[in-house]
């Protein structure tokens, strides 16, 4: 992840948690709503979203 996406993930999260808080409106659209400004502003792609080598999750792994 480069800088600029580092500053928008942390602006699109700042926002989220601030709408689920002040709940304006329920906690659900603004996860999604996060996600859709995440993906619309590539900041990150389909691929990132679902398996990182560093940080994310190995789907394909199973369970043990």
């Amino acid at each position: 992840m480069s800088g600029w996406q580092a500053w928008v993930a942390l602006a699109v999260f700042a926002g989220a948690y601030v709408l689920i808080i002040t709940e304006w409106v329920h906690r659900v659209t603004a996860a999604l709503g996060g996600a859709a400004v995440m993906l619309g502003l590539r900041a990150t792609d389909a691929q990132e979203v679902f398996f990182s080598a560093a940080t994310g999750i190995d789907w394909n792994r199973g369970w043990r």
